[in-house]
């Protein structure tokens, strides 16, 4: 099975589930989330594979209300091109190391400079400007008590 019938079966899921669902209760479908860990790695193996099929999932991911994560430990220009970015509209960073990592992520500098613990900067496609967050901390046990309650 291609990536192609696979994002096709997971768009009509999706709709089947999702219409199956309001017939039975007033409250909304939850989101649906696809975690991407270690995009770099991904690239790595196959560059022009990973990103024609990224960009079938994000598109497709948006239209059935999937959300998609794509993580990186370390931002790379080589790997994190523009139609990597282009596909991935919302970015979030913590502190980077250098100036120029903080372009690669963002096209403007800036990440380098904060604070770290939590302090981070978000991209939304809907505002022209970083937004500057405070992300909470988590801890194992926590994740645990949400994971036991969801699955």
């Amino acid at each position: 099975m291609n990536i192609k019938n696979a994002l096709t079966i997971l768009q009509k899921w999706a709709e089947v589930l999702e219409k199956e669902y309001n017939k039975k209760s007033k409250n909304k479908l939850p989101y649906i989330v696809i975690v991407l860990e270690e995009l770099s790695a991904l690239l790595i193996t196959s560059k022009n594979r990973v990103i024609e099929s990224l960009s079938d999932l994000s598109e497709r991911a948006r239209a059935a209300g999937v959300h998609l994560i794509a993580t990186m430990q370390r931002p790379d220009s080589k790997k994190l091109d523009g139609s990597v970015k282009a596909n991935l509209p919302g970015k979030v960073s913590f502190r980077l190391g250098t100036r120029s990592d903080s372009i690669t992520v963002f096209g403007k500098g800036g990440a380098e400079n904060l604070l770290g613990r939590g302090d981070l900067y978000f991209d939304s496609p809907t505002h022209p400007e970083l937004i500057r967050c405070q992300a909470p901390l988590v801890e194992t046990e926590e994740i645990e008590k949400v994971l036991d309650y969801l699955i």
